[in-house]
């Protein structure tokens, strides 16, 4: 299974070392912040649907699962006599790319809704996720649409009920299921892609490392 202790620990380290050299973070609530995070998520959710493109019938080449060079460096590895920041000098995989960009962001929902990975993994411990076949691959991204869509319900709902001991229990108590049918259905997407635990992991770290560069040039 997933580190995923470790994936939320570089997460949330990430985030908050990217909140610290922006000043518009400074003026969000949590709830401001994980409200972004849900809306960046369908946006790269969008992005990874085109790149999957099995929906688009009316095409006759469609593109899943191809591989590219590096735009950056053309697939040399150096750009302007130093490495390149994006590639490392690896062929590029963009469906693999998008869809570890929506679990950059899913995961930071998830973080933003106070959810424990530990208990999350041990939930999870001995469950085997069944590895759907290609064309539920449609169906779990509408899923995941649906789970964002909620999460940011969940947001504004907590904007306007009744501060009372039982309503905000209620809606932590939402928080904590969405955040987990989120993840499920975002490692169920992966896998209905081609995508084994490995590859997801060790895409998400080499993102992750690029993000971090990112940040250190002031991206």
């Amino acid at each position: 299974m997933l580190n995923l202790t470790k994936i939320f620990q570089e997460q949330d380290r990430l985030n908050k070392e990217t909140a610290a050299k922006h000043e518009e973070y400074s003026r969000l609530t949590k709830d401001g912040l994980t409200q972004l995070y849900v809306f960046a998520a369908l946006c790269e959710l969008g992005e990874m649907s085109n790149e999957w493109g099995d929906f688009k019938i009316w095409k006759t080449n469609r593109k899943q699962h191809r591989v590219d060079t590096c735009p950056l460096c053309k697939g040399e590895g150096i750009k302007e006599g130093e490495k390149c920041s994006r590639c490392g000098g690896v062929r590029v995989y963009p469906l693999l790319e998008e869809y570890i960009d929506v679990v950059h962001f899913c995961v930071s929902v998830a973080i933003g809704f106070n959810l424990d990975p530990l208990i999350y993994k041990s939930s999870r411990t001995g469950r085997k996720f069944l590895n759907p076949l290609p064309k539920s691959t449609y169906h779990l991204i509408l899923k995941l649409y649906q789970n964002l869509v909620y999460a940011n319900v969940l947001i504004e709902e907590s904007e306007k009920i009744p501060p009372t001991q039982k309503s905000i229990k209620n809606n932590q108590n939402e928080r904590q299921k969405v955040a987990v049918d989120l993840l499920d259905t975002l490692w169920q997407l992966g896998y209905s892609l081609g995508f084994s635990d490995s590859d997801i992991e060790k895409a998400y770290f080499s993102k992750n490392q690029i993000n971090q560069i990112r940040q250190e040039e002031n991206y």
